[in-house]
């Protein structure tokens, strides 16, 4: 039986059902100037601030980035989930059909990539609408977002005992540890949600890739700054309890990984949602709810009104995570709270 991952940890492995791979963009800028990321013989992703002896796929040079703050509404467990799985057709009147996909954010090769009757729908889409804007400017600032800009040092807040346990679980990274020292707790809990070695291109990438080789037109849903400011304007307290959870718990991670995918395999949106319930039972500080409010329910609001003019013109085809399909303020059931007429796909 797979144990129960409980408390803020929890929280913090949402992070592979529903956001999008902010990691893979940011990653170049970890520093305030140039930073090289590459793969090693076996995969292995490593950062580093001098040159490697292999061409660098990225350096790039960052500076600092003024989120906007969610607005603040009460929560809303993640349960309550309509029937039926994670690929739907929206019909309106008049219009070409549309579709939404409910994806996981791994590299998993059996999650990676579209099955033959989504591939389909997405051939016969007339553009494709992603979680996150895919806009260059973004990245060249974003990485700084990651990163303490007043001094701050990981270290010095977790304490040597801790920190030292944070250095060996994200040795497979390949992350030095001055790097690693000047990360926000935040972004060094988003590493750790995220199996390693990762190799090729999570689904969302897949058909991003699919739609730009297709001469489709791509639009997303955020930016990447408000994607980021979901995590970035946590306050300390609450990334330092849920990375010091992580660590006490890190030993869980793979599996509960492993559960997620399997989970996201059975196709069934009522599977997940039970997970997300498990996962984001309340702890006594409230931190699994002011989490899920700021990742979930405040994001699910802003992804609707922006939505919605594409499928109103018809044929387009959506991907987010899975999670914002479930819950009272879920994707699915605002779409039909509007009109539409939503039908589970195989």
């Amino acid at each position: 039986m797979s144990p129960a991952i409980r408390g803020p940890l929890a929280g913090a492995l949402r992070f592979i059902f529903v956001t999008a791979v902010v990691l893979q963009f940011l990653a170049p800028g970890l520093l305030g100037g140039e930073v090289y990321r590459w793969r090693d013989a076996d995969g292995v992703r490593h950062f580093a601030d001098t040159p490697p002896d292999v061409p660098a796929d990225n350096a790039f040079s960052t500076e600092g980035v003024d989120s906007p703050q969610p607005a603040v509404k009460p929560a809303t467990k993640p349960g309550h989930a309509v029937a039926g799985g994670v690929f739907w057709r929206i019909e309106s009147p008049e219009r070409p059909s549309s579709y939404l996909l409910g994806t996981i954010h791994s590299a998993d090769p059996r999650v990676a990539t579209p099955r033959p009757s989504v591939l389909r729908a997405f051939d016969d889409a007339a553009i494709f609408v992603m979680e996150m804007e895919l806009k260059a400017e973004s990245y060249l600032r974003l990485g700084a977002s990651m990163m303490f800009t007043d001094g701050g040092d990981l270290q010095r807040l977790l304490g040597p005992d801790d920190f030292n346990r944070l250095a060996a679980a994200v040795a497979q990274h390949g992350l030095p540890e001055p790097i690693l020292r000047r990360m926000k707790p935040w972004a060094v809990l988003a590493l750790l949600s995220q199996p390693t070695p990762q190799r090729g291109a999570f689904m969302d990438m897949d058909l991003y890739q699919r739609a730009v080789a297709a001469g489709k037109p791509v639009f997303g849903l955020e930016s990447a700054e408000e994607q980021l400011a979901v995590f970035d304007r946590m306050p300390m307290n609450d990334q330092l309890a849920m990375l010091h959870s992580a660590l006490a718990q890190v030993d869980q991670i793979p599996a509960m990984q492993a559960r997620m995918i399997e989970t996201y395999l059975s196709g069934d949106l009522h599977a997940i949602a039970a997970l997300a319930d498990e996962m984001a039972r309340e702890d006594a500080s409230g931190l699994n709810r002011r989490f899920l409010q700021r990742l979930n329910d405040d994001r699910n609001d802003r992804m609707l009104s922006r939505m919605v003019p594409h499928i109103d013109r018809g044929g387009a085809f959506i991907a987010v995570g899975a999670l914002h399909l479930t819950g009272e303020r879920g994707l699915l059931r605002q779409l039909r709270g509007r009109g539409y007429r939503l039908s589970p796909l195989n």
